[in-house]
């Protein structure tokens, strides 16, 4: 049950908005604010998460997700954002998934 952090369109569109403005150089990730475990992020938006196997869960999914990205931590760090153009999102990543 990894944790997953997701960033909201809106704050994504600041946050791209925001980079535009300070004119910064460089590649940035920009995260949500705060991470959940999948299975929540899964419940909130109307689905469950069945624990599988690792090897069958590698085999079920799709190539372009990979089952051994969703075995680990999959948050981004969004500090460099932060101090480069003070980017923060507005909203949690629960509420992000929720809409």
């Amino acid at each position: 049950d990894p944790p997953i952090d997701a960033l909201d369109h809106d704050d994504l569109v600041d946050a791209i908005s925001g980079a535009v403005d300070a004119d910064v150089d460089g590649v940035f990730n920009v995260a949500g604010r705060g991470t959940a475990p999948l299975s929540r992020l899964a419940a909130l938006a109307g689905t469950v998460c069945v624990p599988l196997p690792a090897p069958l869960a590698a085999r079920m999914a799709a190539t372009t997700l990979g089952g051994e990205r969703l075995r680990w931590r999959a948050v981004a760090d969004g500090s460099q954002a932060r101090r480069a153009w003070a980017f923060r999102p507005s909203k949690t990543t629960e509420e992000a998934v929720v809409g």
